[in-house]
């Protein structure tokens, strides 16, 4: 198994949509953050976060109208051309059940039709639609151990906060 961070994730498989997955709690929201975090602070990127679980195709849901909530629309649709914009779609395991396939086919097609830019999916590993593997690169957040967690937090926080922040 090769490990990479999220950095090199997003560079390696930058030629199609990338699925973040894993087990609850494994960390891929606050990864996909760090990236647009990453990205909003160079500003090499425009990171855009969705929230993928509020999908509803009842109410028509349109990306392009999410988008509309950052930038205006001309900014969008130039952005989008320019290929200079992150999609994350946060929580695909979330939409539910009943909204999931129309969820999917929108994501599918809005992401084929902004090929230029760069997209991310985060989904539970067990409710990832097998369908989808053709058109998305597949990454799995490793589980991390108990050690690997303070070993992180002595080397952020220093041994002292670590044994306050950790018991």
């Amino acid at each position: 198994t090769e490990k990479y961070t999220i950095l090199e994730i997003a560079e390696k498989f930058a030629h199609k949509p990338i699925a973040i997955l894993g087990e609850p709690g494994s960390g891929k929201t606050t990864l996909v953050k760090r990236l647009a975090i990453h990205y909003a602070q160079t500003g090499a990127r425009l990171p855009v976060f969705i929230d993928i679980a509020r999908y509803s195709a009842d109410s028509e849901f349109n990306f392009l109208d999410v988008l509309r909530h950052y930038v205006d629309e001309i900014t969008i649709k130039a952005l989008l051309k320019a290929g200079k914009l992150t999609i994350i779609f946060d929580g695909l395991n979330e939409v539910g059940i009943d909204q999931r396939e129309s969820a999917i086919r929108t994501l599918t097609n809005f992401t084929m039709s902004h090929t230029n830019n760069q997209f991310f999916i985060t989904c539970r590993t067990a409710d990832y639609p097998t369908f989808l593997r053709a058109e998305v690169s597949r990454v799995e957040v490793l589980p991390i151990s108990t050690n690997e967690v303070r070993a992180y937090l002595v080397k952020v926080l220093g041994p002292d906060l670590e044994a306050r922040v950790y018991w």
